[in-house]
């Protein structure tokens, strides 16, 4: 493993206050920012003399998207959890998990679409994934998940409890027929 993979690792890392990673972050952020505003804007009269510019903008965020997880799954062996010397399955483990899933979405479909020839009205409408890339660098989303993670067991028996009361209030006054009594 490269000194340059673990760089890039902390560059990427969502959680770290490196200066490298802040500003990683922000210029991702300000680049779904500006991409969401320009495919919002194309379904209006206000884009329609700027269609180039829409264009090249879109281009940009989906390369950079595309480039960002490229290098993601180059650095994946620096990963904490990562098996020294096996880092292709440290790579496979990224591609499937769920941040591995959510950067794969959050560009692909696009790509596909524009590749494809469809509308610029269905480019633009999966363009709306890109949110969920602006949640994948939320530094809070991640502290919230290390606390559900740390207290599953004790939210699975919240959840079940709630579940089961759910049961019995749906099926309270139903008779066993199926059909609600008249009052």
């Amino acid at each position: 493993m490269s000194d340059f993979q673990h760089s890039l690792r902390q560059a990427l890392d969502p959680a770290s206050s490196d200066p490298v990673a802040y500003r990683t972050r922000f210029a991702m952020r300000a680049l779904i920012g500006l991409g969401l505003v320009v495919t919002t804007l194309r379904f209006t009269e206000i884009m329609a003399s700027s269609e180039t510019i829409a264009d090249v903008v879109v281009v940009v965020v989906l390369v950079c998207m595309a480039l960002e997880y490229a290098l993601r799954i180059y650095a994946a062996p620096a990963l904490s959890g990562a098996i020294p010397g096996r880092p292709g399955r440290a790579r496979f483990d990224y591609v499937r998990s769920g941040a591995g899933l959510i950067d794969l979405v959050v560009f692909a479909p696009m790509v596909v679409a524009i590749v494809q020839g469809a509308s610029i009205e269905t480019a633009n409408a999966l363009g709306a994934l890109w949110v969920l890339k602006l949640a994948r660098y939320s530094t809070n989303l991640a502290l919230l998940k290390d606390v559900v993670w740390d207290a599953r067991g004790q939210l699975t028996s919240v959840l079940l409890l709630f579940g089961v009361i759910l049961l019995l209030t749906a099926t309270r006054r139903t008779p066993a027929g199926g059909q609600r009594a008249a009052r």
